[in-house]
């Protein structure tokens, strides 16, 4: 009772006292989805990083709005061949939105305002490309995931054995952090 005093003593009639609160920060392991919706099979796709969960929501997005909502219902390893080792198949069902879509991206652990959260736009360069997701609409990505060729241990290669997906996160003062690399092998 006394904090509560001392609190609203400090604000007085006609002025503005700032309130600081924390940013929404990401709810779980961010992982990235490519979604496609077909009315004969319903809503499929495949994640990367680690599994997704039965129940998982995958929010799924373009460049102006958030789509819809895909609960996951079903998800399998890619291949039981060592290849795409951070790669899921999913198979889920619309929770909202409607899946007019024939192909999006979706994430999942992303807090994401549903009326203004948004894709920002992808960028593109030797066979290499970058999307971030802005989860407000304020033009700041909150978590940025960026695809290129890899070696055996997750970095940069001219002579590719695997694909990579690094996955960032922004950081309460500024910039991105780097979260983590998701390597799956090239087996082709």
């Amino acid at each position: 009772m006394i904090a509560a005093l001392g609190a609203r003593a400090g604000a007085r009639p006609g002025h503005v006292v700032r309130v600081e609160r924390a940013a929404r920060g990401l709810s779980g392991t961010p992982r990235l989805c490519r979604i496609q919706s077909d009315p004969l099979t319903g809503v499929s796709g495949d994640c990367y990083g680690p599994a997704p969960q039965n129940g998982d929501t995958i929010a799924v997005l373009d460049e102006t709005h958030v789509l819809g909502n895909v609960r996951v219902t079903n998800v399998v390893h890619a291949s039981d061949s060592g290849c795409g080792d951070a790669e899921w198949l999913v198979g889920g069902s619309v929770q909202s939105g409607e899946p007019t879509w024939d192909s999006a991206i979706g994430v999942i652990d992303v807090p994401i305002d549903p009326q203004l959260g948004r894709l920002e736009r992808p960028r593109f360069g030797a066979g290499d490309w970058v999307i971030g997701v802005d989860r407000d609409g304020d033009g700041q990505r909150v978590v940025e995931f960026a695809h290129f060729a890899c070696d055996d241990t997750g970095a940069p290669s001219a002579a590719p054995t695997s694909t990579c997906i690094e996955v960032s996160a922004s950081r309460p003062r500024g910039g991105l952090e780097r979260l983590r690399v998701d390597r799956s092998r090239n087996c082709f």
